[in-house]
C-alpha cells in the first residue's frame, strides 16, 4: 500500500485492513462506527482475545491494528509484545485504554505502539487521525526497514538478514548447510553490454534462484554476484544437499535472452559448501569457509560445486603457520646459508 500523508487521501487509496482488538463488543462496535463513519475506506476484523487476534495477524497483513489495554485476564501489552516479535509487516498498533495511566503509556511506546489514546476521550476526528499517522509513519519505517535488510536491485535478503537467520540455526542447532554461490563470467557481460544489461541479468539469475528455493531456506545477496544459500534439513546428507544444488547449477546455466542486442548470455556459477557441524563456530567462521571453497571451485573450473574439508584447511594453516615462521626467522637471521659443493667423481674437480 503507498504510504498516506493526510486523511483526505483515504479517498483516493486502496482500502486499508484494520483490526479491532478489544473483549468489549459494544466498545469493539463504536469504534467500528467511527471508522464507517470517515473518509477511510477499511477493511475490518475483530478479536475479543489475544489468542484469537494472534490467529488473524497469523493468515493474514494488516496495515493497522487498534488494541484495547485491558483483554480480560490478558493485557494489550502482551499482544503488543507479541505483535512486534512476530509481525513482519511493521503494522501501525494503536493502544486504547481506559485508564490515563503515562506509566501504561510509556510501557506501550517503548514496546513499539505508535499511538496511545484515551477511550473515554475518544472522538472520531481524533481516531481517524491517529489511523493515518500511525500508518504513515509505519510504511516509513517499514521502508527503512526494507532499505537496510534487502537488497534493492534483487529484492533478496541482505546481509543482515542472512546473519540473523544463521545465528538462529547455529543457536538452535539446526543441521543446515551454507553454500557460497559466485558466478563466473559476469564481469565480461557487464562490460560488454553495460551495467543496465548487467543488472537485469542479475535479477534474472535472483529470479531464478528463488525458484529453486524451499520454504525453509534463506537467499541472500551479499554482493555484486555473490549469493548465499541457508539449506535447511535435518535429514539431508552432502548428497542430498548436492542433488539440490545441481538444480541450481541447471537454472542459472539456462541462457539469457538479451532482446535488446537480439543475443543470449549464459552465466556458470562457482558454489562453496560449508557444513556448520563443528561446535564453537561462528556466523563469520562458516561463511568464511564457504566462501574459501568457492574460491578453490572456482580455480577447479567452472560450474563446480566444492564442500569444505576440513583436513584440506588444517593442512593450509599448517602451510601458512610455516611460512609466517620462516619469514620471522629471516628477520631474526636465525638461518646459515651453506654451500654444498658438486665434484666429479671420475677427475675429483670441482664442477658445482
Amino acid at each position: 500500500m503507498d504510504m498516506i500523508t493526510s486523511i483526505d487521501n483515504f479517498e483516493t487509496c486502496d482500502s486499508i485492513n484494520l483490526l479491532i482488538v478489544d473483549d468489549d463488543a459494544v466498545d469493539r462496535e463504536q469504534i467500528r462506527r467511527m471508522i464507517s463513519r470517515s473518509n477511510i475506506q477499511a477493511k475490518i476484523s475483530e478479536a475479543s482475545s489475544i489468542e484469537s487476534s494472534m490467529s488473524y495477524l497469523e493468515h493474514g497483513e494488516f496495515d493497522c491494528v487498534i488494541v484495547d489495554y485491558r483483554l480480560g485476564i490478558g493485557s494489550g501489552l502482551t499482544l503488543l509484545n507479541n505483535i512486534r516479535k512476530t509481525e513482519n509487516n511493521h503494522c501501525a498498533v494503536i493502544m486504547i485504554t481506559g485508564l490515563g495511566d503515562e506509566k501504561i503509556a510509556a510501557e506501550a511506546m517503548r514496546l513499539g505502539a505508535s499511538d496511545y489514546l484515551l477511550k473515554n476521550q475518544l472522538k472520531s476526528d481524533q481516531l481517524i487521525h491517529s489511523i493515518s499517522s500511525s500508518i504513515q509513519r509505519a510504511n516509513l519505517e517499514k521502508k527503512l526497514h526494507d532499505m537496510a535488510h534487502y537488497d534493492s536491485l534483487t529484492g533478496l535478503a541482505s546481509r543482515p538478514i542472512l546473519i540473523d537467520q544463521l545465528q538462529q540455526a547455529i543457536t538452535s542447532e539446526q543441521k543446515l548447510a551454507v553454500a557460497y554461490l559466485d558466478l563466473d563470467n559476469f564481469k565480461p557481460i557487464n562490460d560488454k553490454y553495460g551495467h543496465e544489461t548487467g543488472d537485469f541479468v542479475l535479477k534474472t539469475i535472483a529470479q531464478r534462484l528463488k525458484s529453486t528455493l524451499r520454504k525453509e531456506d534463506t537467499l541472500a545477496r551479499i554482493g555484486g554476484d555473490e549469493f548465499i544459500f541457508l539449506l535447511r534439513g535435518a535429514a539431508h546428507t552432502i548428497q542430498e544437499y548436492e542433488t539440490l544444488l545441481q538444480e541450481v547449477l541447471i537454472e542459472v546455466n539456462d541462457p539469457i535472452k538479451l532482446a535488446e542486442f537480439s543475443c543470449s548470455v549464459q552465466i556458470s556459477v562457482s558454489i562453496g559448501v560449508a557444513l556448520p557441524s563443528d561446535d564453537g563456530l561462528t556466523c563469520d567462521d562458516i561463511l568464511r569457509r564457504a566462501d574459501q571453497t568457492m574460491y578453490q571451485a572456482k580455480r577447479s573450473g567452472t560450474n563446480r560445486i566444492l564442500f569444505f574439508d576440513p583436513e584440506e584447511e588444517s593442512l593450509r594453516h599448517a602451510k601458512h603457520d610455516l611460512l609466517l615462521a620462516a619469514e620471522k626467522g629471516i628477520a631474526r637471521k636465525e638461518f646459515i646459508l651453506h654451500y654444498q659443493p658438486k665434484v666429479n667423481l671420475m677427475d675429483h674437480q670441482l664442477i658445482g
